[in-house]
């Protein structure tokens, strides 16, 4: 055991003795504590933010983690870890929807205690604007001062409603456009005592029109893409359209290729989508200067998951592959270093992150650890559920492994330092049957986590 998880565990058990039901206590954050801005967007992989130079440039005096992941790739799961700060066999999302996804596995399993209600109770004003969870019928967001959330059609790009603190409004703005007008509005209404602000963008998700899955539509007056980014990503790699995918699991070993003019189309409409979300983000930073709050303000990014965009043969997320995990996160403001992180960092950690350097106290029990604390050997979980199974794949992620069972009784192992890849599924062979068993334990130790016991030392 590490010094440091030993010293976690001694002021997890000192907290315990002082408050027996283990429930959090709440804290009062100093007057003058920094304003907290959380950015996220919608299936954004780590390799895209070369399409948002603002946002970029902006964090070069800040932290980028260059090792983030997504360790449920999946919108709600994904979300609802942002939300607590907990892993999905603790705070009751699997998957979208199903009897263990959506908004609803949220509510059964208690949706109170959620991150800006850590923040309402150290006496800031909070806002939640732009997407939730799948399934979401309306209400307030537990712990937001002002709720404006997407309601119905929350997949459109346009001609969709929002529950706004009680008032049901459809809108013809693009989606992207309305999320930033409203951000803004909330930071000129809240400026002057400390607030908490969340901002959802859908982009650069997949939007749904007329009943149909189409590219992402961007706002007008973005219709054209820079020569620079053109070409997609995937197709330098060589996992795309991966020519052997025998080693693979059974629900991919025999899907067919993927058609390269389709990832054309799409990756140009997912680049467009996110030049607009570039320009929200600069303007978001505007009316934070504007309102003369920017240089007392803590700002975050990220995206809720990654996208395969051709590698293995798959057009999907929610994988245990690099493009499904690796998300981007950056972090800047008041007592946040300036640098390069390279240590495995994870969408459970964000929210008691960013609580830490409020000075607010979490609500729950977090199963993530303060980034800024994470150390180059650190091991964590990774998991997935399905529609109508509680779990599909479950596993290990570490700097140099990624180590999964799939429910289908496949596993897959891979050394990413030698097959960064992920062309070669070494699970079975004599020469890894060591590094193997090893993370097969871990992931035994880690699989029922909760709080300080879902961060290990990997072999």
């Amino acid at each position: 055991m590490s010094l440091r998880l030993s010293a976690v565990l001694v002021l997890l058990a000192t907290t315990l003795l002082a408050n027996p039901s283990g429930s959090p206590t709440h804290s009062s954050a100093p007057a003058d504590g920094p304003n907290v801005v959380m950015i996220y967007v919608d299936d954004m992989r780590l390799d895209d933010l070369s399409y948002m130079p603002f946002t970029r440039s902006l964090f070069d005096r800040g932290t980028r983690f260059r090792h983030a992941i997504s360790p449920h790739p999946l919108c709600c799961p994904a979300r609802a870890e942002l939300l607590t700060g907990q892993y999905a066999q603790n705070n009751g999302v699997h998957h979208n929807r199903g009897p263990w996804g959506g908004h609803e596995a949220l509510v059964r399993a208690g949706d109170q205690d959620l991150l800006p209600g850590w923040f309402e109770d150290a006496g800031y004003r909070t806002a939640y604007v732009g997407k939730y969870l799948n399934g979401y019928p309306g209400g307030s967001i537990p712990g937001a001062t002002t709720s404006d959330v997407l309601f119905r059609r929350s997949y459109a790009p346009t001609l969709y409603s929002t529950w706004n603190d009680g008032v049901v409004k459809r809108h013809r703005e693009h989606q992207t456009t309305w999320t930033a007008r409203r951000s803004r509005a909330m930071i000129d209404d809240f400026a002057g005592r400390p607030f908490f602000l969340t901002a959802a963008y859908l982009a650069p998700h997949t939007n749904k029109w007329h009943g149909r899955w189409i590219p992402p539509v961007p706002p007008e007056g973005y219709d054209r893409v820079r020569r620079r980014h053109r070409f997609p990503p995937s197709f330098a790699d060589p996992a795309y359209n991966e020519a052997d995918l025998s080693d693979k699991p059974a629900s991919i070993r025999d899907r067919s290729e993927i058609d390269a003019k389709a990832v054309r189309t799409y990756h140009r409409a997912r680049v467009l989508s996110l030049y607009a979300v570039d320009d929200a983000v600069r303007s978001t930073v505007r009316a934070l200067k504007r309102a003369d709050v920017w240089s007392d303000t803590v700002l975050a990014f990220t995206s809720d998951n990654g996208f395969q965009l051709g590698e293995h043969r798959l057009w999907n997320k929610d994988r245990p592959y690099q493009e499904s995990l690796r998300i981007p996160l950056l972090i800047r403001g008041p007592g946040v270093p300036v640098g390069v992180r390279d240590e495995v960092v994870t969408t459970v950690d964000l929210p008691g992150t960013l609580a830490a350097l409020a000075g607010v106290t979490p609500g729950r029990v977090q199963d993530g650890t303060d980034a800024f604390t994470s150390t180059p050997d650190r091991a964590v979980l990774i998991q997935s559920g399905e529609d109508d199974v509680q779990w599909d794949w479950r596993g290990v992620y570490t700097r140099r492994w990624t180590y999964v069972e799939h429910g289908s009784g496949d596993i897959e192992l891979y050394d990413r330092q030698a097959d960064r890849h992920e062309l070669d599924n070494v699970a079975g062979l004599p020469a890894y049957r060591e590094h193997q068993q090893q993370l097969a334990q871990l992931y035994e130790e880690l699989r029922g986590c909760k709080g300080p016991a879902c961060s290990a030392v990997a072999p």
